[in-house]
Parts: C-alpha cells; sequence; structure tokens
C-alpha cells in the first residue's frame, strides 16, 4: 500500500517540501554503474562554459556510485540537479538537505519500571529466545545511524568490534574499504573516532540492547546483541546519512561473501532523525538506499515525526519512503494510545513504545525520555530479536537468499502487531508491535515443518537462447511445478511433479521476454503459492554490439583495429567512421568481429559507428565509439605512469602557471589532464613557475613537485625536477632554466601536491597516494633564444587541422616566418606580405608543427597547428 500511494503523498507534500532547509552550493548525484562521475562533472562544467566550478567534494559510496557535488553562487541548486537529470546514466540527482534530530526533552532521571516491555510481550518473547546470536550461530548485529556511549557499564557488552580490524596502524587489514574501523565507523572524520560519543544515540542504545539478566540497570529488546555504531560530524547533512548507511550495506554484504568470516551480520538499521515534511520525491537517492539494503537482506527503522500530523498529507523523511525495507514507527505510550507522534494510513507502518520510556542515559546513568526516537530503536530492537528465533531451516534461507529472508522477518514484524483501536486509521498494520506474537508467527512457518516455497532461482545458459531454471528449497521430499509462457501470452506452459529442484526449458523463441514461476507441493492437501514471476530475456534482436564488447587498438598514426562480439541475429555488420563530427566512409558487409581502418590522418580525433545487418534490415541504433590517432608528439602518444591520490577534497591544485600560460583549474577530483595546453618554453632559457594550492578547509603542508621530461622517455626522473618545496602551506613559486640539452619537440610537465605527511623521503612521480592532486600538461620545448609575446589579437590561424593550406591573420607585415616540425627542424619558410596571408602547407607529411614569426630582433610569436 505504501508504493500504490506514493505518487499521491508526493503530490500533496510538494508545497511543503520546498521549505526545507537545504545546505548550500551542494547537490547529491546517484550514477549508474557504467558511468565515471568524471565525465558527468566535465559536461556539466561545460554547460555552464566553466564558470560553475563544478566538482566532486565527497565519494559518498562507490560501490553504489553516489557523490556529493559541490558548486558556485552562479547557478541555483535546482537549476544544476535538472542540469544533471537531462544526462545519461544520472539516475538520481537531488537537493541535499538539512536534517534534524528527533528527540522531545527528556524528563529528569528517576529509576522506573520498564512498563514498554510489558505491552510488547519481551517477557513472553524471552521464553522463547533472549536474541544475540542466529540458530546457526551468527552474532546478530543492529546499526545505530549516530553516535552514542556504547561504553555505558550496561551496554558496553553488547558493543560490536570488528575483529578482523588492527586498531590505529593505518592498514585496512580487512580490505572492507575503511582503514582502523575497529569500533565502527564516523563518516564526518573517515575512521572509527567519536561513535561513542552522543547523549541521544546512548539513550537509542538502551532500547535495542541495554544488557540482560546482569544485575545493571535496565534491559533492551534483546538481552545480548551486537549494537554498531556509524557516527558522523555534522547530522544535519543528508550526505552523511546517505555515506553512513553504506557501512552497514558494505559489512553486511562482505559477510554473506565470505561466509561470515569478515564483516558483520547486520540485520536492521535505526535512524532516529529526519525531515518534518520531508518530501521523498526531493530525497530519491536517500530512500532508494533503503531497497538496496533490504535486498542485501537489512530493514531499516525510522523514527517519524514528533508532530500530531498525518504524514500521508504533509510528508516525511525517511519515514514516507516507499520502500517496503523502510520500518516506519510511531510512538504510543503505557495506555497503548498515540499522543505527541506523526501517523499515516499508508506511510506509517506500526506504533511502539516511546512515550516516557526509561533506558540509559548519559556516562552510567538511566532515565525516562519520550519521542518516536525510543520507539524506532525498540522495533530494530525486537527485528534483532526475531532473527535469533531457535529455527535453522529459517537461517539457512536468510544466507542463501537475504532478500528473502528480510521479507519473511519483515512479514512477521507486521503481521504480529496488537491491533489498537487508536490505531486501526493511523498506521498501515493498526496495530503496535509484539515480539511474542512475531516470534511465534516464525516458528508456526519454520522450513522444519512448514511448505516453503522456492528460492533463489538462478538461469543457466550458454547462449542466451537455451535456458535452464535451477532454484533452492527446504522440503526436500517435496516436488516441484514450474510454469513459464512469453509476457505478451495468456496461456501457461507447465510442467509438474518435478523430482529436483531444475528445469529444462531449451531453446526459446529469439528477441523475446519470458515470465517463469514456482511452486512446492508438500502432499496431496499442501503446495504453495506461485511464487512471483522471474523474467528471461532471450538474445537474437537484431541489435548492434553491446559498447562493454568493444575494444579499439590504435596501431599507428594512420591505422586503428576495431573488435566486438558478434551478435547473434547478425548476418554482417556496417561501420561507418570519419574525422569528428563528420561521417564521412562507410564500411558495408563486414562478417566478422575485427576490422582494420588505415589511411587515418595523424594525431585526428574520429568516431566510428556500427550497425547490425539481420537479413537485410540495419539495427535501429548504432554502437558509438570516439578515438584520436596517434602522432600529435611524445606527451600524448608515450604510456606514462600514473599519480593519483584516493582524496584531493582537503588539498588541490588550484592553478598552475607557467610565463604567461596560467590555468585555474581548481579541484579536479584528484587528477587533471590538461594536455591539450599549448606551452613554449626555449632551450637555455630561464622560465616563472608558479603553482598555488587550494584548500577545502584548513591549511596543511604540502610537498610540490614539477617535473619536465626532457629527454622524453615516458619517465620523470630525479634530475627533471624543474622546481620542488617542501613542508609548505603557501605554495611553491619559482624560476628555472630549460636544459641546453633537452630534446626538442613535444613533452609532458607533470605538477604534483601531495600532503607533506605521505612524503617520506621524496615524492614518487608515479603511484598512489592518500592527499593531494596532480595535473598534467604538453609543452614544446624549442630552440630559439628569446620570445616576446603578442596580444590575443595580433596574429590567429585557421583552419587548424588544416590539409593544404593555413591562413595567418597577422599585422606583422614583412615579418618572416618558420615551420618547425616536433623536433624543432625548420622544414618551411617565407615572408608575411598581407594581413590574411595564405601559406601552402601541401607538402608537408601529417602531423603536428609549430609556426613561427620573427621581427627584425627575433622570434616574437609561436602557434601550434596539425597538418592532416
Amino acid at each position: 500500500m505504501k508504493k500504490i500511494l506514493f505518487l499521491a503523498i508526493i503530490a500533496i507534500t510538494a508545497v511543503k517540501a520546498n521549505s526545507q532547509e537545504i545546505v548550500e552550493n551542494q547537490v547529491l548525484v546517484e550514477l549508474t554503474d557504467d558511468v565515471k562521475i568524471e565525465d558527468v562533472i566535465n559536461k556539466a562544467n561545460q554547460a555552464y562554459n566553466n564558470t560553475a566550478q563544478i566538482r566532486v567534494k565527497k565519494v559518498l559510496n562507490a560501490n553504489l556510485n553516489i557523490y556529493l557535488i559541490s558548486h558556485i553562487n552562479l547557478i541555483s541548486e535546482q537549476e544544476l540537479v535538472d542540469k544533471l537529470h537531462q544526462y545519461s546514466g544520472v539516475l538520481n540527482a537531488q537537493l541535499n538537505h538539512k536534517v534534524d534530530l528527533r528527540e522531545t526533552t527528556p524528563l529528569d532521571p528517576e529509576y522506573g519500571n520498564q512498563w514498554h516491555h510489558q505491552n510488547i510481550a519481551s517477557e513472553l518473547a524471552w521464553d522463547i529466545t533472549t536474541g544475540g546470536l542466529t540458530a546457526v550461530g551468527d552474532e546478530i548485529v543492529v546499526c545505530v545511524i549516530e553516535g552514542g556511549n556504547a561504553q555505558h557499564d550496561d551496554l558496553q557488552d553488547n558493543a560490536w568490534s570488528n575483529t578482523q580490524e588492527i586498531a590505529d596502524n593505518g592498514i585496512d587489514d580487512d580490505a572492507n574499504g575503511y582503514i582502523d574501523d575497529v569500533d565502527g565507523w564516523n563518516v564526518g572524520s573517515d575512521d572509527d573516532e567519536g561513535v561513542f560519543q552522543g547523549g541521544h544515540g546512548t539513550q537509542v542504545m538502551g532500547m535495542i540492547g541495554a544488557t540482560g539478566d546482569n544485575d545493571l540497570g535496565v534491559v533492551g529488546a534483546n538481552w545480548t546483541v551486537k549494537i554498531m555504531s556509524v557516527a558522523g560530524e555534522n547530522i544535519s547533512d543528508e550526505a552523511s546519512l546517505v555515506e553512513a548507511y553504506g557501512y552497514p550495506l558494505d559489512m553486511r554484504n562482505l559477510y554473506e561473501e565470505t561466509a561470515g568470516a569478515q564483516g558483520a551480520f547486520v540485520v536492521a538499521t535505526n535512524a532516529s532523525w529526519g525531515i518534518d515534511g520531508g518530501n521523498p520525491e526531493d530525497s530519491p537517492i536517500w530512500c532508494g538506499l533503503y531497497q538496496t539494503l533490504g535486498e542485501a537482506g537489512i530493514l531499516s527503522c525510522g523514527a517519524t515525526a514528533n508532530n500530531n500530523v498525518d504524514i500521508d498529507a504533509v510528508g516525511d523523511l525517511p519515514t514516507a519512503c516507499a520502500s517496503d525495507y523502510m520500518i516506519s514507527v510511531t510512538a504510543t505510550n503505557n495506555n497503548d494510545v498515540r499522543t505527541f507522534s506523526a501517523y499515516g494510513q499508508t506511510t506509517i507502518d506500526l506504533g511502539a513504545p516511546g512515550e516516557n520510556v526509561w533506558t540509559t542515559s548519559g556516562t552510567d546513568g538511566y532515565g525516562a525520555t519520550s519521542g518516536t526516537s525510543f520507539a524506532s530503536p525498540l522495533t530494530a530492537g525486537v527485528i534483532g530479536l526475531l532473527y535469533s528465533v531457535p529455527c535453522p531451516g529459517l537461517m539457512d534461507l536468510v544466507h542463501a537468499d537475504p532478500q528473502a529472508g528480510a521479507d519473511l522477518i519483515r512479514q512477521a514484524l507486521l503481521d504480529g502487531v496488537d491491533p489498537l483501536d487508536n490505531l486501526t486509521t493511523e498506521c498501515v498494520t493498526g496495530g503496535r508491535v509484539n515480539s511474542f506474537n512475531s516470534l511465534n508467527l516464525l516458528l508456526a512457518t519454520c522450513p522444519e515443518g512448514a511448505c516453503y516455497a522456492p528460492f533463489s532461482s538462478t538461469l543457466v545458459s550458454a547462449d542466451n537462447v537455451s535456458f535452464a531454471v535451477e532454484w533452492a528449497a527446504f522440503n526436500e521430499e517435496s516436488t516441484f511445478g514450474f510454469r513459464y509462457k512469453r509476457i505478451t501470452d495468456s496461456e501457461w506452459t507447465e510442467a509438474l511433479e518435478l523430482n529436483e529442484p531444475s528445469f529444462n526449458l531449451g531453446e526459446l523463441e529469439w528477441c523475446s521476454e519470458y515470465e517463469y514461476q514456482i511452486k512446492t507441493v508438500c502432499s496431496e492437501e499442501e503446495e504453495t503459492e506461485w511464487t512471483t514471476s522471474s523474467f528471461i530475456e532471450t538474445d537474437g534482436c537484431c541489435v548492434s554490439p553491446e559498447l562493454e564488447t568493444l575494444s579499439l587498438e590504435v596501431l599507428s598514426d594512420t591505422e586503428a583495429a576495431i573488435t566486438w562480439v558478434n551478435v547473434l541475429a547478425a548476418e554482417g555488420y556496417n561501420l561507418v567512421y570519419g574525422q569528428f563530427g563528420s561521417f564521412s566512409t562507410t564500411i558495408e558487409n563486414i562478417e566478422g568481429g575485427i576490422y582494420t581502418l588505415s589511411d587515418l590522418e595523424p594525431c585526428t580525433d574520429y568516431e566510428i559507428s556500427i550497425y547490425s545487418v539481420c537479413d537485410g534490415v540495419f539495427s535501429l541504433e548504432d554502437t558509438r565509439l570516439e578515438f584520436r590517432t596517434t602522432g600529435c608528439g611524445h606527451c600524448t602518444d608515450a604510456a606514462f605512469c600514473e599519480l593519483i591520490p584516493e582524496s584531493s577534497e582537503d588539498e588541490f591544485i588550484q592553478e598552475f602557471s607557467i610565463n604567461s600560460y596560467a590555468n585555474n583549474s581548481g579541484n579536479d577530483g584528484g587528477y587533471g589532464d590538461y594536455t591539450g595546453s599549448e606551452i613554449f618554453l626555449n632551450r637555455g632559457n630561464s622560465s616563472d613557475l608558479e603553482v598555488e594550492v587550494g584548500y577545502g578547509g584548513q591549511t596543511y603542508n604540502e610537498s610540490i613537485i614539477v617535473w619536465i621530461d626532457y629527454n622524453q622517455d615516458g619517465d620523470f626522473s630525479a634530475n627533471e625536477i624543474v622546481a620542488s618545496e617542501n613542508n609548505t602551506n603557501t605554495g611553491l613559486q619559482d624560476t628555472f632554466t630549460v636544459l641546453e640539452d633537452a630534446l626538442l619537440g613535444l613533452t609532458r610537465i607533470r605538477v604534483s601536491v601531495v600532503w607533506a605527511g605521505n612524503v617520506q623521503s621524496g615524492q614518487d612521480p608515479c603511484g598512489e597516494y592518500e592527499y593531494g592532486e596532480t595535473e598534467d600538461y604538453c609543452v614544446t620545448i624549442e630552440e630559439f633564444d628569446s620570445v616576446k609575446e603578442l596580444g590575443a589579437n595580433d596574429i590567429s590561424i585557421y583552419p587548424n587541422p588544416a590539409s593544404s593550406e593555413l591562413i595567418v591573420n597577422s599585422s606583422l607585415i614583412n615579418s618572416s616566418f618558420n615551420i618547425l616540425d616536433l623536433t624543432g627542424r625548420v622544414v618551411l619558410n617565407g615572408v608575411i606580405n598581407s594581413t590574411n596571408q595564405a601559406v601552402n602547407i601541401e607538402s608537408l607529411t601529417p602531423g603536428t608543427y609549430v609556426l613561427s614569426i620573427s621581427d627584425h630582433v627575433g622570434p616574437v610569436s609561436q602557434s601550434q597547428f596539425v597538418k592532416m
């Protein structure tokens, strides 16, 4: 029901959502797996002519491809969100909303009876299990998305710890992507500092798992359970919340991937904060995370608003998020009445005690408090307790199919509520959580005695035309039914009384979509319903080769080879290519998945499209690639090593300048490729160089080095360092002299800014490091003794690239010109006789050249051009 009414909720709450506070100059973006954030950023910057300075501020979750992006005030946040939505590969883009804690003022501390355990039948539930471990020995973990004093006397025995990590050694010992995450994770500081801090979180943790039967204070929903903490320095920042959910998700996935050897068996998360009146449509990335968590087997509890409002009408984040795996909780009192908190017949799932409840507090104290902030973790604790049900078969399902396991636990939680008259029209279930009822529902359907539907079906196919389906099942003595059909058909093809959990469909019709369903037949009297449909798409459509299967290799300045995986339905392929922006050549009826392009122009950008030909018909859409031939010179043709940091958020190259050339790049996300630059230096001449460092916040000491590959061997050696400065926070200014024996022509400059703490004994020009940024440039080294610069209007050349004639627009009448190749050799010369001098270049071989103009004193201008 939550999903059905989602659009209606969005429409009702749209006006309210516009008034939410946002973090200025920031947006969140989620990309498809095949898209790089750098490509999206570059495209967005180009759309605003590089004036908006759009940058990646932080990688929120690399596995989910979610990023926090910053920009300057020249554009609005919503304008950037709208622009990003126009780009292919952008799943979601949204504003970064500010978030508030959900907590009413706690009462003065006073020891009292924990009445809420009576209401949710905890004592009866504890007769079955007190939590801690699953029936097969998994250590159950509930994750609290905020810091709390897990070192409280009544919490420390239940505090989760990553036993696979060694504290403070600066190494990711368990290879989970987080360094030194012994006690949890802090998304603000990227370590585990601060996870044991937070008064609100201490109260939350006590509701989940204050240790039971230990002669101290109070007890949570579980006597034993492991409480994981994920903290963040800025709880009012939506981006930090998105990032925070990544840690429990990664740990649960790692646990399943390693069969419990690493990671953590996280079954639930709790969020006791949110946005009053929040519109889920404005936060698709945040809301979408709950679906992803659910697919990994994690249910997420959320505390709804502490206001007596209808969430169906006014909206809320995250409790109005439509995912079935978001368990939205309102608060009830000792009389099972909702008094101060929000409600919603289609958005709020259930009620739980949250008014005047007694829990852990402070350093080692206890006290009463009220708020949905405490109803939600109590529910999360009950979810943890349900996973400890003494039913090994259920845990087999949980590990074989974590999402199916979460579905079962969720259904037991919701079906087990105590119906309450005052909640009948105020939440989805119409009731308040009851841990005993939900445990009994799980026991009643425990796979050892129940008839369970098949699960974890998988497709087996060698050619994407012939298929077999295999599945898992609990009931070994049962038979199975299997049925399938094309999705456009109405009649099913059925196979019944199957003795094995598999079925061979054989060859299906090409280019079709099928659906299939399975059921278990336990006896003549008992069988399951058909499962929901799974789908098969067969090969054989007339489509172009998939981009992921294409490979292009530039063989020389004039040749390139392209290979692809053949399309089943294709009889041949048509290939269309040409210089960028102009498809001028068509090759028809190519039989195989390989073709070599020849007679290409050196140092030229090309684009190429491939179409499949199927029974005389072309595929409707082409597959397109872009590439550049070699011949542009050593700077771009040579294979230089990489020097890339993990993060450039704190320090980066703000601006690099050398003589009259300057590039104010700002944060490039760790690496800036500026090899299209036109920089000219002269053998034996001195040049001024400056590197300005930019900082994300506070300043740090940096190691700054600039190399020039003088000998053009593709390496940056120690004697090719032209300027350096260590332990500086003021940048680098220096003057250097180009080596007399430097090879003439095009070569590469590398600029490196590295946090000085990463540098032990000199910065290596290659490899990986933690903090800083690298930029690469191209430079042409010439033989001239001196150069005088002209204004931008004094000279221009066109077209560029040029094939037979180069037009030189200049006011330098009667000046001489030389054309040099990239070795510095003069290959053509003449005199400028007019303001629009035509220079015949037909005699030149294709490649890159430098046009140098001189007056009676000497050279005054150089321009680089490409001869096609």
